[in-house]
C-alpha cells in the first residue's frame, strides 16, 4: 500500500507583523499542509486537529483548501 507523505508547517503572526504581542492583540495562526518533495500520491480523507493554547480566545476561523474557503465566524 502506498500513501502520500504530508508535512505540516505552522506559523503565527501577532498584531499584523510580529511574533510577540500583548493581551488582546489579534493573532493569525496558519498551518500549511502539503506534500513533501518525494510525495506525489493524492491525499484523501485527511483529518487535521490542532489545539490552540488556553490563553487564546478564538473568535473566527477560516480554512482554505486549494482555492476553496470554508469559514466559521
Amino acid at each position: 500500500v502506498q500513501e502520500p507523505n504530508l508535512q505540516i508547517v505552522p506559523s503565527v503572526v501577532v498584531n499584523g507583523s510580529g511574533t510577540v504581542g500583548d493581551a488582546g492583540d489579534p493573532i493569525v495562526y496558519t498551518s500549511t499542509i502539503s506534500h513533501t518533495a518525494n510525495s506525489t500520491l493524492g491525499a484523501y480523507d485527511v483529518t487535521y486537529n490542532d489545539v490552540l493554547p488556553s490563553q487564546v480566545n478564538a473568535t473566527s476561523f477560516t480554512a482554505t483548501i486549494g482555492a476553496t474557503d470554508v469559514s466559521s465566524h
